[in-house]
């Protein structure tokens, strides 16, 4: 006979917010203890659900009482709700033009490297670098930089030499680089002889070539160069100094006086740390030697005046010195100097002008100023322009040799030589200098002159200046200079 079903009782309706009563016990049913683990028949149903109970059967949310500061909450739609509000864009001026439409940039294959951004109109001159994107993506990273250094772009321009105002680029003393067919247009005296002669007739030893370049001045000197009997001519008197300037902490210029030698000498260094200081006074001390010995070095340029000749081989002999030292010492390498040197011959009236680079030497004769040299830079060389243009094409001590430009002129009494750094023509024009002759006859007072003006101008370089006047010889009244 099989069991007889189980009867379980129907819920008894309650009042909405009642509890149910308790149910009743079973043997099938046992209470929960703490840690027990319930225990349901087979056949008794599971029970409903939250959400599927009569809607009177639901238990009443408790919920925590609100503080009486807190405001009522808003209510979400209807009457009164608020909503955030929409941001929009300020209207647009009517002299705006209108936005530009967005471009979509093509994707590029995975990998690639995206083509450069050009440079906006507020940022101009501006690179954008290359990035390495993915399809899709828009950054702006630049890439890695690779392990092993970025190459240089090679410079055309020469090595620029310490200096300790590296804010003065434009009043240092640079010597530009030169191919070697630039390098043969450099004609200093020995490249340079004279064309021809006048009625007198020509030397044996002279090549007479074109008459355009005629400098009769120095055929008569070769003609008739033996040392006059009749005594000297004209007289000299000279005075010369040296001043740092203004924004300079060393002074690189020098000057030589040799009253004994009827010679005097400017000259301008240029080169790292304390090496222009080296290289102008070891030019002026090689310079000085030679004539106070008369020793000169090198083979005699035949074709030339004697004392121009050993003029400008001492100023070669300097070059080879500086040169020389500053292959052996790594502090001194790539100095160099100007060097403007005069050598009067009293007994002819004559005063030979020895060259290179650009301090200049002046003739004041009365109200004009003349100068003598011609700067030895690129502007004048090959016609170049702007830093580049004021850069020497040739100084003292640069290369193993040099070339030396070679002049002579005739002296006058009253005549005024003034040779120079270019510290003082960077700061003074030429009619400016005169001016200082024209209202003072003491040489020290115009040399101080000069120098004051030129720092009261800014005294941006070194000036070096020498001053040498003319005047007629004792016992000379009557003579006249050999023409």
């Amino acid at each position: 006979m099989p069991p007889a079903p189980l009867s379980v009782p129907r819920p008894v309706p309650r009042a909405p917010g009642s509890l149910p009563p308790p149910r009743p016990s079973s043997p099938h049913i046992r209470e929960l203890t703490p840690g027990a683990a319930s225990v349901r028949h087979p056949s008794t149903p599971p029970p409903l659900p939250v959400d599927e109970l009569p809607r009177s059967e639901r238990p009443t949310p408790v919920q925590t009482p609100r503080p009486d500061s807190m405001p009522p909450p808003l209510p979400v739609d209807g009457p009164g709700s608020v909503r955030r509000p929409i941001p929009t864009q300020p209207p647009r001026p009517a002299s705006m033009p209108p936005p530009l439409p967005r471009a979509t940039a093509p994707s590029s294959p995975r990998g690639s490297v995206a083509p450069p951004r050009p440079a906006s109109a507020s940022q101009p001159g501006r690179e954008t670098l290359p990035t390495l994107q993915n399809p899709g993506t828009t950054s702006t990273r630049p890439p890695p930089l690779p392990d092993h250094p970025l190459p240089r772009v090679a410079s055309l321009q020469a090595p620029r030499p310490w200096s300790g105002d590296e804010d003065m680029d434009d009043d240092i003393t640079l010597v530009g680089q030169m191919s070697e067919d630039i390098k043969a247009l450099r004609l200093g005296y020995r490249k340079v002889k004279p064309e021809a002669v006048d009625a007198r007739g020509a030397a044996p030893d002279i090549e007479i070539v074109n008459e355009q370049e005629l400098d009769a001045l120095l055929v008569e000197e070769l003609l008739d160069d033996a040392p006059h009997a009749g005594g000297a001519l004209i007289a000299l008197e000279a005075c010369g100094e040296t001043d740092v300037g203004r924004r300079r902490e060393v002074n690189e210029d020098a000057i030589l006086l040799l009253p004994a030698s009827q010679s005097f000498a400017v000259a301008d260094g240029m080169g790292g740390h304390s090496a222009g200081e080296v290289a102008s006074r070891v030019a002026l001390e090689v310079i000085s030697k030679a004539l106070r010995n008369g020793q000169f070095e090198g083979e005699p340029h035949v074709l030339w005046p004697r004392k121009g000749d050993e003029l400008a081989r001492s100023v070669e002999a300097a070059n080879r010195e500086v040169y020389r030292r500053s292959t052996l010492n790594l502090d001194l390498q790539g100095m160099g100097t100007t060097l403007t040197a005069l050598r009067f011959s009293l007994e002819r009236q004559r005063v030979y002008i020895a060259h290179v680079g650009d301090s200049p030497c002046f003739r004041l004769r009365g109200t004009e100023i003349v100068q003598l040299t011609r700067d030895h830079t690129m502007a004048n060389l090959i016609g170049a322009t702007g830093p580049l243009g004021a850069r020497l094409s040739r100084a003292v001590g640069v290369e193993s040799s040099v070339e030396v430009d070679l002049g002579v002129d005739v002296p006058e009494p009253g005549d005024h030589y003034l040779l120079c750094s270019d510290g003082l023509t960077k700061m003074l024009k030429p009619p400016e200098i005169a001016a200082a002759f024209a209202t003072e006859r003491d040489l020290r007072k115009i040399v101080r002159a000069l120098i004051d003006r030129a720092n009261e101008r800014g005294g941006k370089d070194n000036i070096a200046i020498i001053v040498v006047r003319i005047a007629r010889a004792p016992g000379a009244t009557g003579r006249k200079p050999d023409r």
